[in-house]
């Protein structure tokens, strides 16, 4: 593995980790600071990422986002749709669902419009993979201009593009834009940090060479508790006049992680926050669930009320202090699981 991918596998990891502690009823204070950045970091290591080869063919560059997107979304949410009626009877869920319900939401599975409870946090691969095909085109853009004008890649023409679309989203948002229900104006934001990485990676080292990355992770600590006291939002409540201030701190948090996961390479805890790094999909899928499970185990033991199974994501009493146990069961039960299912798997397929 090359370093700057183990360094991006670092950032995930904590940006996951910041995602659990986010959905377990931490304080207000860590959960102001950590919605600044933590799922704009997703969006901008997607940009990072980006290979120039890609742009070759679209047909195979869709394959590969329907493979790796697309596909988990649609599998994982017919599992659990097919789990809900027994969640329901489990106390987890407070209806039951139709056969005609069952099949009316595996339909929407398909059409990445709409997700399960228990799946929440896939409107991050819905707004992926939307956001890589918008991605696709710019880029695809970006380099014919840089051919037909034979000018480099890291030219200015991409950094006014991105600004373009910091315009746009202003606009979708000041006008609510929504098509067949699906939250566009929320795409034009993720646009934005997508951008924001491929650019990121276009002029890292000419920033080294200037010896601008030695400060970049004061500055993004500086602003994203500077935003958290003073603009405390989210990507899904960010307001019309917010959006431009929000996208500075939000990357200034972007780069912070990236530095401190660069910085974090050669340390004892770069290995664990490699390893859950690699694993967020499987985070992301487990984690409601385990919390419910915790739940039901406090409610058992007499800590908590019946009525708590109900409560989503975690029961309010988790601001308590729970909120330690959650975030520690909602990372390391999906590891579990996802080791237990590969176990499985190698298992059967050694007997075969």
């Amino acid at each position: 593995m090359s370093s700057h991918n183990k360094a991006i596998s670092i950032g995930k990891g904590i940006c996951i980790l910041l995602m659990v502690i986010g959905h377990s009823a931490c304080p207000k204070a860590i959960k102001d600071w950590l919605y600044m950045f933590h799922m704009p970091f997703f969006f901008f290591v997607s940009g990072y990422l980006f290979k120039e080869k890609a742009l070759i063919s679209f047909i195979p560059f869709l394959k590969k986002k329907v493979k790796s997107l697309w596909w988990p979304f649609l599998k994982w949410n017919i599992v659990f749709i097919l789990l809900h009626n027994l969640l329901f009877l489990a106390g987890f869920e407070a209806i039951e669902y139709t056969w005609s319900e069952i099949l009316k939401r595996i339909l929407l599975s398909g059409l990445m419009a709409q997700s399960e409870d228990m799946l929440g946090t896939f409107w991050f691969l819905q707004q992926l993979i939307r956001v890589a095909i918008i991605g696709w085109i710019i880029l695809k853009l970006h380099q014919a201009v840089c051919k037909k004008r034979n000018i480099e890649k890291n030219t200015p023409f991409l950094v006014s593009t991105l600004l373009l679309t910091i315009v746009l989203t202003i606009l979708s948002y000041s006008i609510n834009l929504r098509i067949t229900g699906i939250i566009y104006k929320l795409t034009f934001l993720c646009l934005t940090f997508f951008l924001s990485g491929y650019l990121y990676k276009l002029y890292s080292p000419k920033m080294k060479q200037l010896k601008l990355n030695n400060s970049l992770w004061l500055i993004g600590i500086a602003l994203t508790i500077a935003g958290s006291i003073y603009m405390p939002v989210k990507m899904h409540t960010v307001d019309t006049w917010q959006i431009f201030p929000y996208w500075i701190i939000a990357l200034s948090g972007c780069v912070m992680v990236m530095q401190i996961s660069t910085f974090l390479q050669s340390s004892m805890i770069s290995k664990p926050l490699n390893y859950i790094g690699k694993r967020t999909l499987h985070i992301m899928i487990w984690h409601f669930l385990s919390f419910k499970l915790l739940t039901l185990l406090l409610v058992t033991i007499g800590v908590m009320s019946h009525q708590d199974l109900l409560a989503f994501p975690v029961p309010h009493s988790a601001r308590h202090g729970w909120w330690v146990l959650y975030s520690i069961v909602g990372t390391a039960t999906p590891l579990a699981i996802e080791l237990i299912i590969n176990r499985l798997f190698r298992s059967n397929n050694h007997k075969h």
